[in-house]
């Protein structure tokens, strides 16, 4: 969960139900948000601003290890950082303004592939494998790059690369 600090919003992971403990998980400056927990559960993905302010990162980390930054300069999903069914990875939009916003798939690993589905302007996105086995990409994006027309809040569903 999301505490309020002196020095900013952080992370704490309660290890045990039975006897809350919150232990910290974070200890930075500015805003911690939006933990996510991967699939199987061995992982948690979160946005930080403590490097600059003004630009949120992507962060992973196994629940007992140290923080690792996954990608710099992203577009903070609503939900928070969206899995990989298999936990190999997250998808995540880039805060690039030159090229309308991209979308990538990450892994664990630190490796990136971009996502090029024809979307400008991408925002809020969520993963699902649905009854057919299929993995999608749900995605709220302005339009398409061939489009004339580009007003924000249009969905997207396609089959995820």
């Amino acid at each position: 969960f999301v505490g309020h600090t002196r020095i900013g919003d952080n992370l704490y992971l309660i290890d045990n139900v039975a006897y809350p403990a919150p232990r910290p998980i974070t200890n930075w400056t500015h805003t911690q948000t939006r933990p996510t927990f991967s699939p199987d559960g061995k992982h948690i993905a979160f946005y930080s601003n403590h490097e600059k302010s003004e630009q949120f990162d992507l962060y992973v980390m196994e629940l007992d290890g140290i923080p690792k930054l996954l990608r710099s300069a992203v577009v903070m999903n609503s939900r928070g950082p969206a899995w990989l069914p298999d936990s190999s990875g997250l998808v995540v939009v880039a805060d690039d303004d030159e090229r309308f916003d991209p979308i990538f798939r990450i892994g664990l690993n630190g490796t990136s592939r971009l996502l090029d589905l024809g979307t400008i302007g991408n925002g809020d996105h969520a993963v699902a494998t649905l009854s057919d086995k299929m993995t999608y990409l749900a995605i709220v994006a302005q339009g398409t790059s061939t489009s004339e027309v580009r007003d924000f809040k249009r969905l997207y569903i396609v089959p995820l690369p």
